[in-house]
């Protein structure tokens, strides 16, 4: 079944992209590369910033071992 002149005329202006200048095109290009870098950035920085948050911290909390409190004598076997 072939669709009717309408849908037929429809589809193929979906299909054909419209006709631009090639410095219109250049400008799209230029701020589409812009947005995609600067989203790349803030994503970036948002993983930098996650993991550096997860990572845990070095702190002395409770009691140290008794292995650094005493001594082994020298004389042990």
């Amino acid at each position: 079944m072939t669709p009717s002149l309408p849908t037929l005329s429809i589809a193929s202006a979906i299909i054909s992209p419209i006709v631009v200048s090639a410095a219109e095109m250049d400008a799209v290009a230029a701020i589409c590369s812009f947005e995609s870098t600067l989203l790349a950035i803030d994503k970036s920085s948002a993983t930098i910033c996650s993991t550096a948050f997860s990572i845990p911290r070095l702190s002395a909390i409770g009691f140290d071992p008794a292995a650094t409190l005493r001594r082994p004598s020298r004389t042990s076997a």
